[in-house]
């Protein structure tokens, strides 16, 4: 009786994710589908149609915010590393 029980609670409980999982599907299609009448909608001032344009990138992941950091390195520093990296692709020892 009690595998039954389990077995049904499981049940349930995928059925709840799935139902879930659809409606979060469909409130993203939604949203997307708004922005893009926003986007065809000329009569839209420009701003708002760049920033559909943006928002409807982002949840296609085509942009991403990334911060790249650079590390600042002197002409001598980048001569050394440059010499050594041609120095392993060409098979040489240093």
């Amino acid at each position: 009786k009690k595998v039954k029980i389990r077995s049904r609670v499981d049940a349930l409980r995928h059925q709840f994710d799935s139902k879930k999982q659809a409606s979060a599907l469909n409130k993203r299609a939604w949203v997307e589908s708004e922005l893009v009448k926003i986007v065809s909608n000329i009569d839209e001032n420009s701003s708002s149609r760049v920033r559909a344009i943006e928002i409807i990138a982002k949840l296609n992941h085509l942009l991403t915010d990334k911060v790249i950091e650079v590390k600042e390195s002197s002409s001598h520093e980048l001569k050394e590393q440059l010499a050594n990296r041609l120095d392993e692709l060409l098979g040489k020892s240093a």
